[in-house]
Parts: structure tokens; C-alpha cells; sequence
């Protein structure tokens, strides 16, 4: 996989909210294309055996020095699911046939830079393995998702040195909270806040720092937004996930992945995407009846919400002056309660056309701890 500039079409909000699609070779697909290979091998065993359905477990993250408590198992396993169901498997809870992993943070042998291993197994009803499988998963923006990673990089340093940056996010966490505002560092250009509906309005709520990493407290049956905010003099293109879910997982519009926030301005994240008018509201409440459990049965009891920042403009515009020209960003990537679906809520979204480039800044915040 390499990660070259894409062009992308993308979804507009009149407060200059936009949302983008990747093509196959972004560095966000990077997992989807290890679980489709995975998915084969798993398909073509499985049929071997005369077997058609299987159960898939969450993958749990197993990060041996870091901090970082990892929610994006249940992401990794919703693709794997998406690419079982490609190879005509039929996924479903109590089958005789069972899939259970893990991810932990790893440094390439080859490489020498930071990667995820996701590892795992097809086990029998007797929780006999029948098939082991390990994949690599690299990239600026499918790391910081994975792990939770809070930090900014530097657009204009090579590989090695960003991937030096993202290990000591992981291994040594931070965050600046300033007030209700969560960014990576006093004076970075990128933040986030958590809102709470409350009469009506969506409310900031403080954030608390704990080993480096912040958390907002959410109760059960409340319904939050999150505030992205963009304080660059560029656009900026953000990828936000919830629980190791895109927002645009349950969107009719499957190519769908990131929003854009407007040069000095902010915009707030009601939902989960449905469509251009309309999106189910993000609401915590009983994990059985959550986003994450409607996709996959097990989860791990921290929700972590995960914002990745890069610049983009449009295409017949030239790029910021710190952005990596195509040749160089194509080295950048190789191949208890949750957040469910509430009320929907309006929006409109138009769609416009857009050139982003690298991710600069991801921010983390962990709620219901």
C-alpha cells in the first residue's frame, strides 16, 4: 500500500463541515485491505471444512508499554466481518466456528518503523485453532485510530522521524485541556470538545486528564456531539471515529470517511451518518443496545472518540507550503456503556471537491471511565 494525495469528493455542511471520500490506496484503508486477505484465507478454509457461518469476537489491543487503554477492536473486527461477508460467510453470534484476535503496537523488523500486528485465529466449537493469521498495518492515520494516540506530527519530516513521533504518543501520553478544549498541544491549531444535549442545547463538558490522557464522563442515556475545531489558516480534513467505528459506518454512502472543518472555524458532529439530511445522534447507553453491539457482540468498556487532522484545498489550488510534495507522502504508509444510535437529528451536506494531504494532528478522548 502507498498513500499518495488523493482527489476526493466530498460532502459539504453549510458551517463548512465537509465529508470525503478515500479511494483504496489512503492510508485509512490500510486495515480494510489486510482483513479482506484475511477473510479469503478464512473463507476458502472454512469451506474446505464444509462450514458457511462464523462467529467474530472483538480484537483486543494488547499494548505491552503503553498507557493507552485501546478501544478500536471492535472496528478492526466490523471489517473483517464486511470482508467474511464479501467471501458469501455468514457472520453470526453462537456459530459453531469462531474468529478472536488481538492488536498491540509493534516496531517492523524490516522497516524499523511503528506498525500494528493484528493477530488472531479461526477456532472450532472444541477451541481448536483450525487457522492462525498476523497481519502489519502502517500509516499515520490507521495508527493514531487504532491506538488512541493523541500527538502532532510534523508534515514535513521523513517516515522514519513520524513514526519516532507516533511511538512516543503511544508509550509516553499527553494532552493539553484548556478549559473544555482537548488538543495535543498548547498551541496547536486543531482541537476537539465534547458536547452534552441539555435542554435542548449541546453543552461543552470539562475533560480530566488521567495518564496523559483525557477523559469526559457521559452518562448513561445522554446524548454528546463532538466539536471539531480548526483554527489553521487552511481547510482541514478530520477522520473521526467512535469505539474503532467511523462515523460514516452506517451511512448509505459506503466511501464516506472523513469530514472537512473550514480555515478558522469550527463545526460540531451530532451523529452518525446516515445520509445528506439526516444522522442518528451519538447517545451512551447499555452496551447490548449500542452502536458497537448492533455491529459485533463483545467490546472493551472504555470508549474512546478519535479525531485525525490533515490540510486539504481544492484542486487547482497549490498546497500549503509545509506540505510534503506526492513523491515524499507516499512514503508515509504501507500497506459496560457505548455510543449507540439516538434520536436523528438534521443536517445538510452538499458535495464540493477536495486534494488533502498529510495527518498533522490526531486527539483522543476516552469517555464513561
Amino acid at each position: 500500500m502507498k498513500l499518495t494525495t488523493q482527489l476526493c469528493s466530498i460532502l459539504a455542511l453549510a458551517c463548512a463541515l465537509l465529508s470525503c471520500f478515500e479511494s483504496s490506496a489512503v492510508a485509512a484503508s490500510a486495515i480494510k485491505d489486510e482483513m479482506k486477505d484475511v477473510a479469503k484465507g478464512i473463507g476458502a478454509e472454512l469451506r474446505e471444512l464444509g462450514k458457511s457461518k462464523v462467529d467474530v469476537k472483538g480484537f483486543e489491543f494488547k499494548g505491552s508499554d503503553s498507557k493507552l487503554q485501546g478501544a478500536a477492536g471492535p472496528g478492526i473486527a466490523q471489517l473483517l466481518t464486511e470482508a467474511l461477508q464479501a467471501e458469501k460467510v455468514t457472520v453470526e453470534k453462537g456459530a459453531d466456528m469462531m474468529v478472536r484476535g488481538t492488536y498491540v503496537d509493534v516496531i517492523d523488523s524490516k522497516s524499523k518503523l511503528l506498525a500494528a500486528q493484528i493477530k488472531g485465529e479461526l477456532v472450532d466449537s472444541n477451541d481448536r485453532t483450525i487457522l492462525s493469521f498476523s497481519r502489519g498495518v502502517f500509516g499515520d492515520q490507521s495508527l493514531a485510530s487504532l491506538f488512541g494516540a493523541t500527538t502532532t506530527i510534523t508534515p514535513t519530516d521523513d517516515v522514519k522521524a513520524r513514526s519516532v513521533q507516533l511511538i512516543e504518543a503511544i508509550d509516553n501520553p499527553t494532552v493539553t485541556v484548556e478549559e473544555t478544549r482537548i488538543s495535543a498541544k498548547k498551541g496547536d491549531p486543531y482541537h476537539i470538545e465534547v458536547h452534552v444535549l441539555q435542554g435542548g442545547k449541546y453543552v461543552p463538558r470539562a475533560p480530566t486528564t488521567v495518564d496523559g490522557q483525557a477523559f469526559v464522563k457521559i452518562n448513561r442515556d445522554e446524548v454528546y456531539a463532538i466539536k471539531l475545531f480548526n483554527d489553521s489558516a487552511e481547510e482541514a480534513s478530520v477522520a473521526l471515529t467512535v469505539d474503532g467505528l467511523s462515523t460514516f459506518t452506517f451511512s448509505e454512502n459506503k466511501n464516506y470517511t472523513q469530514y472537512i472543518v473550514g480555515a478558522k472555524s469550527a463545526a460540531l458532529i451530532k451523529g452518525w451518518h446516515r445520509s445528506n439530511a439526516v444522522s442518528d445522534s451519538f447517545e451512551v447507553m447499555e452496551y447490548s443496545k449500542s452502536a458497537v453491539a448492533e455491529k459485533l457482540p463483545t467490546s472493551t468498556s472504555i470508549g474512546v472518540v478519535t479525531a485525525t487532522f490533515s490540510v486539504c484545498f481544492p484542486k487547482d489550488a497549490p498546497p500549503p507550503e509545509d506540505e510534503p510534495p506526492s513523491s515524499k507522502v507516499s512514503e508515509f504508509s504501507r500497506s459496560a456503556d457505548a455510543t449507540g444510535r439516538g434520536p436523528e437529528v438534521k443536517d445538510k451536506f452538499n458535495e464540493v471537491e477536495r486534494i488533502f494531504g498529510v495527518v498533522r494532528t490526531s486527539i483522543s478522548v476516552r469517555y464513561t471511565k
